[in-house]
């Protein structure tokens, strides 16, 4: 994941030394195109914490906080 949050990086530089501006905004491109490398790093982070979360505990979880959870099926005796 962090890979991909480097070259989204790669690509706001790319997109910042073209200097692209938002006609009606008046907002240079890279600014709005910051948030894509933002929320990859995020993500990343997210998942590095459910993974250490799942190496050290004997349940499975979704996240960090979130558990694995699943209903049991339901049998009819008859």
């Amino acid at each position: 994941m962090f890979a991909l949050a480097w070259y989204a990086v790669l690509y706001v530089r790319t997109v910042y030394e073209l200097g692209g501006v938002y006609p009606a905004l008046r907002v240079p491109f890279y600014v709005i195109y910051t948030v894509a490398p933002v929320g990859l790093c995020l993500a990343g982070v997210q998942y590095a914490l459910a993974t250490l979360k799942n190496v050290t505990s004997d349940d499975i979880y979704l996240s960090f906080e979130k558990k694995d959870e699943y209903e049991q099926p339901v049998t009819q005796e008859i």
